[in-house]
Parts: C-alpha cells; structure tokens; sequence
C-alpha cells in the first residue's frame, strides 16, 4: 500500500494536555471536552491507513503532534469518498458489523417496518455480559457530519399503537458487543466466542419506598430495583435475553422526557 504526505492543520488555541489523565482538554469557550490519547491515536491512525496517507508515530502518541495530525485527518478524511461508509472502529468484530449494517439499511428502506436489534455489551476480551440496559434495543440508524458513526434508534408507539423510530439516539460502542439478537424476527444473530452471561438473582430487602426487590449482580451491586418479585423477575429476563424487550414509551411519554431533560 502506498502513502502519501498529509498537510498538517494549525491547532486551534484552547487545546492543553493532561498526563496524568492521559487526556487532550480541549476548551470551547463556554465548556470543555476531553479525548484520550489512545482514542486520538488510534482513529488518526485508523483514518490514515483508509487513505493511504502517513499516520501519526507510536512516538507521537500523547502529544500536541498527533493531536494536530488527528485534526487534519479528519479534515481530510471528511472530503474523501471513503467518508460516506459508515465508520466502525478497529477492533469491531466482522460479524457485528454486517449485522450492524444489515439492520442499517432496512431501516433506511422500509423505515418503522425494518429491522429492531437488541445488543448486548460486555468486555471484547473475555466476553463477559455487562448487564447494560438503556440504549440497547432499537432501529439501527447513522449519524451525519464527516464521520458517520452507527446510532441505535429507541422505538416509540404512536396514537394508534403502530412502531415508530425516535429519530434519533446514541452512538453504538460496536467494539463492545458481545450478542446480538434480531428482535424483528427472535433469532440470535450474533455471539461472542466466549460469551459469558450476566449471574443474577433477586433478593427482597425492607425498603420504605416500596422498592422492595433489587436485582444483584452476583459479586456486585445492585443493577435495578422493582416493587414486586414479578417485575424483578422480568428484569432479570430482560437482561439475559430471555426476553426481549421492555414496554415501548409513547411518542407523548418520550418527549416529555426531552421537555424535563
């Protein structure tokens, strides 16, 4: 493969480094944000390799250089043909994406009628469940801007109990999905190799506001809290997989939420 040179873009004033968080702060004016080191390295490097340009050296890592060199990249990498696939990190299993995609572009061709996925994640390492649950069941949709980065989109019911899509939703960590199941049609679609359930069980405790069952992690803490053993049963369920999925909100409910947040 052969690489070119890359112009190197000024970097913008505001930009400090923090070692011992091993962070780029990065101040806005009115806030600030923060990158890793290592997010920063591995995307410029990731970014350089998808367009045959030189990346930033394992020297630069931590550094204003590679800080710049990141900027400039995605400059570059926005004005790039390459720029209109979606953008999975390295480390993002092959399956995951083709799953990923898959449910992507049933959404875009049939919209509320394609394809709902629950995702699990957990350590890429060990395989190990995390037992998350917010943001894991929806529509597969992508974000815009330069890099465009898969989002999970909550489905809502309308006035008439049809399935709609939020429209909108976060950002997925594909490198930390460990399973994946097609809520659309039941079937696993996706495993890690080294899957490893989420042990939970459901203990009763006095509690004055009437929350009276936790479901526990074992060797951990408390995951959720129910009124009664049935709804903590569910949950438990819900996490494992046994079933699928919670109560869609309405389309009123959520943009209530949206109104409160």
């Amino acid at each position: 493969m052969t690489t070119s040179q890359l112009d190197i873009s000024p970097v913008p004033p505001g930009v400090s480094i923090n070692p011992k968080q091993r962070l780029f702060v990065i101040n806005h004016g009115d806030g600030v944000t923060c990158m890793g080191f290592d997010h920063c390295f591995e995307t410029a490097t990731q970014i350089a390799r998808a367009l045959r340009v030189q990346g930033p050296s394992e020297t630069k890592r931590g550094t204003i250089d590679c800080y710049q060199q990141y900027l400039s990249l995605v400059g570059q990498y926005g004005k790039s043909p390459v720029s209109k696939m979606t953008w999975y990190p390295d480390g993002t299993a092959p399956k995951v994406r083709s799953v990923l995609e898959a449910a992507r572009a049933s959404y875009t061709d049939y919209h509320a009628q394609g394809t709902v996925l629950r995702l699990f994640y957990g350590d890429p390492e060990t395989g190990r469940d995390w037992a998350e649950q917010n943001d894991v069941i929806g529509f597969i949709g992508r974000s815009s801007g330069m890099m465009k980065v898969p989002l999970v989109l909550e489905p809502l019911l309308d006035e008439e109990r049809n399935i709609v899509s939020s429209g909108f939703g976060g950002s997925i960590m594909t490198r930390s999905i460990v399973r994946i199941i097609n809520v659309t049609s039941g079937y696993e679609v996706y495993r890690h190799k080294n899957y490893v359930m989420p042990e939970l069980h459901v203990e009763e405790r006095d509690c004055p506001d009437g929350y009276r069952f936790v479901v526990q992690r074992v060797g951990e803490g408390i995951v959720a809290t129910a009124k009664t053993r049935e709804e903590a049963e569910s949950h438990v369920a819900f996490l494992k997989g046994y079933r699928l999925v919670n109560a869609y909100k309405t389309v009123r409910e959520h943009n209530e939420e949206l109104q409160v947040a």
